[in-house]
């Protein structure tokens, strides 16, 4: 029985959907598109922007997980999760996310840039903790919640470390 769609991007992620449903982990964004290509009613019509579309719509929706760079696995509808699994799955992609904001570079930060990731970091941490302890059943008291959050300090320029090497001998730059 041949299905029928009201759109070539509604066929397009039913056919991303059924290839991700074939698939066991992550999977290259040129596999994703190949196999669409492969089985759309026309292929001719099928554009590049097309499939961009087609792609992020289902990542922001869930159903695709960005795992890196045009790396995806399969992701679950948001919609069709508890409010608990929203939450958790929410803050799994906050996690990721700020992984990626923080990569930058080193020799550019302030001591404000630093004190401020660590805190972010910690706070991430702390969150962390308690989700976990609410998966677990395990009470949280209102002192553990009430935890207040200090300012970041004035801006003060850090300097950059001197590299070394294994003999701890600075590197001439």
């Amino acid at each position: 029985m041949e299905r029928k769609f009201n759109s070539m991007t509604e066929e397009g992620k039913a056919l991303v959907m059924e290839f991700m449903a074939t698939v066991n982990g992550e999977v290259e964004r040129k596999e994703i598109v190949a196999y669409v290509k492969e089985h759309i009613s026309d292929k001719e019509k099928l554009s590049d922007g097309t499939m961009a579309g087609i792609v992020k719509s289902l990542t922001i929706s869930g159903e695709l997980v960005v795992v890196s760079r045009a790396r995806y696995k399969q992701g679950v509808k948001l919609e069709n999760l508890s409010v608990k699994e929203k939450v958790l799955t929410l803050f799994e992609n906050f996690q990721r996310d700020l992984n990626k904001a923080a990569t930058i570079r080193v020799i550019d930060l302030t001591k404000e840039d630093i004190d401020f990731c660590q805190r972010v970091s910690e706070i991430s941490n702390y969150i962390e903790s308690q989700l976990w302890k609410l998966e677990e059943g395990a009470e949280v008291s209102e002192q553990e919640t009430s935890k207040k959050v200090e300012p970041v300090k004035a801006t003060e320029k850090v300097e950059p470390a001197k590299a070394t090497t294994k003999e701890n001998k600075a590197i001439p730059v």
